[in-house]
């Protein structure tokens, strides 16, 4: 479908799908009058920079960056088609002073996983091991191949040299069933568990592989072993085709960067960070949007209603008539807003998982030990507090690198600063005393150090990820069919059930990529 002339469009959502579907069609179309209705105060959606709050900086006695605090994501992934085409964005912005990296040799590049341990007291106890990633030393490869997770690793890649198919179908097949078919049950319960909830906070046993490991299952019906697959891909390397999102930014909106330049750079920096926190890439699309688009804060959508082909969004007291929306928000809060009771049941089919974030801040370095942070596998789960990882986030920040300015990092006290990630199943939220028992001994027992002097912040994001679950694609599927035939492509899914991933550069993404669809450029 292609937008009339001087149509209006209304965008549900400021978070950084929203936003950043608004900014490419306004760039695209001049002519249509775009507007995005965001029901916070602020945009950003789950992205969000904020800073201590009154109780933590009495107890802290901390100022300036020391205070500054997460609440969501926080890097993006060093090369990626989103992450190219968010770094045009923030040159053209003027914002490339608040770009920061961190090299393959850095310490904050460290990550590691949590093994079990013998003797330490508490509920919340363990031993760390470094895994390797690239730029790794040999000291490094051989600690974790000796450690009990690199003879668990080992014994996987044997038992996947020698898969034979079951002739199991893979259509609605769970990460956890896949996984033990080719490398056994210890390798997805110890290690594969601990990255799948670190990416999606969920438990392997409830993921549809074909949804989040696409290219494992295309491996296993082309050569049966995974191992072999990547050995064959390395042996016989082809170049890859050009990246779709990034040949659609360069074409329709326009770069400033040398893209292939800009990916070759990127390639030394696995993770960008961002000097005053990511909720700058939200604050400068809205600062920067063309003159044709509105951001109205404060808007909470009531419903959307069509009538004799056209539609209308109310808000409050506000109704606005459009020809076009383009919807970021989970499905759950699309379902309130529609009066379709088929759609309706389809679209709260859609589950989602909660995350607690707790932000710690401890005015001296408590801990001896140094990274972007490590992973929990779901054996080491305490039964009553679900700890999926903890991030380092002073450790990310002073060992960041500016990619194109000379900006130093302002002085400030001592400090740690961490966040914790905690899963929240069935409503069930942690207690404020329990969290501070999971920084206490999370700190006395993981990290060689104390917390005892810690001030502990939380905060409940709900429904933050999509649960990738065993009847997610079929569901999709349906819920796309229905759209189409009940408001004839005039109502598009964005956010993230519909992008091409769950990371910041993939909804960038998909937004580019939904703006270009309606705006027959």
């Amino acid at each position: 479908m292609k937008l009339p002339l001087n149509s209006r469009i209304g965008v549900i959502g400021g978070g950084i799908n929203g936003l950043s579907y608004a900014y490419f069609l306004g760039k695209l179309r001049p002519d249509v009058k775009i507007t995005v209705l965001e029901n916070l105060s602020r945009v950003g959606g789950y992205i969000n920079t904020s800073h201590a709050n009154e109780k933590t900086k009495e107890i802290t006695k901390l100022d300036g960056r020391a205070l500054k605090m997460e609440k969501g994501p926080r890097t993006l992934r060093g090369v990626s088609s989103g992450t190219l085409i968010i770094m045009d964005l923030f040159k053209k912005f003027g914002m490339l002073d608040q770009v920061r990296g961190i090299t393959k040799e850095s310490p904050a590049n460290k990550k590691y996983l949590l093994t079990k341990s013998q003797g330490q007291i508490g509920e919340i106890k363990g031993n760390l091991v470094e895994v390797p990633s690239p730029g790794a030393g040999w000291s490094v490869i051989y600690k974790f191949l000796i450690s009990p997770l690199g003879k668990v690793m080992m014994r996987g890649i044997l038992n996947d040299l020698f898969f034979k198919n079951d002739g199991k179908s893979l259509d609605g097949m769970s990460v956890e069933e896949f996984f033990s078919r080719h490398f056994g049950k210890p390798m997805i319960h110890d290690i594969g568990s601990a990255l799948m909830y670190g990416i999606y906070a969920a438990d392997v046993a409830h993921l549809d592989v074909n949804c989040v490991m696409p290219s494992l299952v295309r491996m296993e019906k082309a050569h049966g072993s995974i191992v072999k697959a990547v050995l064959k891909s390395i042996f016989y390397y082809k170049p890859p085709p050009p990246d779709p999102y990034v040949k659609l930014y360069t074409e329709k909106i326009g770069n400033e960067f040398n893209l292939a330049e800009l990916k070759t750079k990127l390639r030394d920096y696995p993770m960008i960070t961002f000097k005053d926190g990511l909720s700058q890439l939200c604050e400068g699309l809205k600062n920067n949007m063309p003159s044709n688009v509105s951001v109205i804060l404060g808007s909470s959508v009531d419903n959307i209603s069509q009538r004799e082909g056209k539609l209308a969004i109310t808000a409050g007291k506000k109704k606005y008539e459009v020809d076009h929306i383009w919807s970021s928000v989970n499905t759950l809060q699309l379902a309130k807003m529609i009066d379709d009771r088929e759609l309706i049941d389809v679209l709260q089919d859609f589950k989602y998982t909660s995350v607690c974030v707790c932000n710690v801040l401890i005015p001296k370095n408590a801990k001896d030990i140094k990274g972007f942070g490590f992973l929990v596998p779901k054996t080491h789960f305490h039964p009553e507090i679900k700890l999926m990882g903890v991030i380092f986030d002073s450790d990310i920040e002073e060992h960041s690198v500016p990619l194109w300015s000379d900006d130093k990092l302002s002085e400030t006290g001592e400090h740690t600063r961490a966040t914790l990630m905690i899963s929240v199943r069935d409503g069930v939220h942690p207690t404020s005393s329990m969290l501070k028992m999971t920084v206490r001994e999370t700190f006395s027992n993981i990290l060689n150090g104390d917390a005892l002097d810690a001030a502990v912040e939380h905060a409940i994001v709900t429904e933050s990820i999509p649960l990738y679950d065993l009847d997610f694609i079929t569901r999709g599927e349906k819920v796309l069919k229905l759209i189409k035939d009940k408001y004839d492509g005039k109502l598009q899914l964005g956010g993230m059930v519909f992008s091409p991933g769950v990371g910041v550069p993939d909804s960038v993404a998909g937004a580019l990529q939904g703006a270009v669809q309606v705006s027959g450029v």
